[in-house]
């Protein structure tokens, strides 16, 4: 029973951080925008009124490795210590290196052969399996649906 209240703490850090990721990066992308009001806004961000549209780009990009790190770090350690088999923890190292691998190649392509603005979208989606709960999710349901199925 503790390990699954462990798996829905770390399921909810990755909710509540997805949700933070989400208000945080839209509050961003409205300034750089110049706008002072959009939709999804539900947190004022102040203190980032005054800065420079290219302060802001450089804090999104900050903001992109450090919330990678949060959804890889809470993921792995999620399903390392609420899950008592070793290999969804290793098969989602392999997956997030694997990303790692083919953001880095996607990146050197965009700037060498081509334009960053061509490899960005590609980027992108790569980033949201990142900053998701996915992942976490489908190789728990995995280890779940196993366990079931070996206890029959």
């Amino acid at each position: 029973m503790k390990n699954f209240w462990l798996w829905i703490l770390f399921l909810a850090l990755l909710f509540v951080g997805s949700y933070y990721r989400e208000v945080l990066f839209r509050s961003v992308n409205a300034l750089i925008a110049g706008e002072d009001f959009f939709y999804a806004k539900t947190t004022y961000l102040p203190f980032l009124a005054d800065w420079s549209r290219g302060e802001l780009v450089k804090l999104k990009y900050g903001m992109t490795v450090g919330f990678s790190v949060f959804f890889m770090g809470v993921s792995l350690l999620g399903l390392k210590l609420s899950l008592n088999e070793k290999w969804p923890y290793y098969l989602l190292s392999i997956i997030y290196l694997l990303l790692i691998m083919v953001a880095a190649i996607t990146v050197i392509i965009g700037l060498v052969f081509l334009s960053f603005s061509e490899v960005y979208p590609f980027l992108r989606m790569m980033i949201g399996w990142f900053h998701s709960p996915v992942l976490y999710l489908l190789l728990s349901a995995a280890t779940f649906a196993i366990r079931q199925i070996d206890q029959n």
